[in-house]
């Protein structure tokens, strides 16, 4: 596969722009465009082969889907998924989307890479948008790396407060 067009589709899955199947679809329609067959006719298609770098880096951006965290963007999980992200100080603003058919509360946090800026719970019904607005207990210093996780809650909401 051409490393370009790698690095661009990597770049779109990381911004959220697209889905790991959308991602997964594209990378193989890629690869199958560019592998060539041999002269003869009844010889064997080579594939390119993968890098080790191209390796590390799609098992990074599927571990970054899988813990679902991601650079004040777009992350995908279970349906729930993280637009529009603004901060400004203490504020910081998102649409919640959940393109699933699971309804119930789900809980976000706001982390730095060492810090949780704020952390609380909503509810949202099957395929719905929710704006979120949220006033985080620390400021978050301009320039800062934000990463947002949307997950379904189980169990105990005790320990969060509710957004709404």
């Amino acid at each position: 596969m051409d490393s370009n067009a790698k690095d661009v589709l990597t770049s779109r899955l990381a911004k959220g722009e697209i889905s790991i199947e959308e991602y997964n679809k594209i990378s193989a329609v890629i690869s199958e465009s560019q592998t060539v067959p041999l002269s003869a006719p009844s010889a064997p298609v080579m594939k390119p082969a993968i890098s080790k770098r191209l390796k590390w880096l799609l098992i990074g951006s599927l571990l970054a889907v899988v813990f679902s965290f991601m650079y004040a963007k777009n992350v995908v999980i279970g349906g729930l998924s993280v637009k529009n992200v603004s901060v400004a100080g203490r504020s910081i603003n998102f649409r919640l989307v959940n393109d699933g058919s699971k309804s119930g509360a789900v809980i976000i946090k706001v982390r730095g890479k060492d810090v949780v800026y704020c952390d609380g719970f909503t509810n949202i019904q099957e395929n719905r948008t929710r704006d979120i607005y949220f006033n985080c207990q620390n400021s978050i210093p301009e320039g800062t790396d934000v990463y947002i996780s949307a997950s379904w809650a189980s169990g105990n909401l005790q320990s969060y407060s509710r957004i709404d």
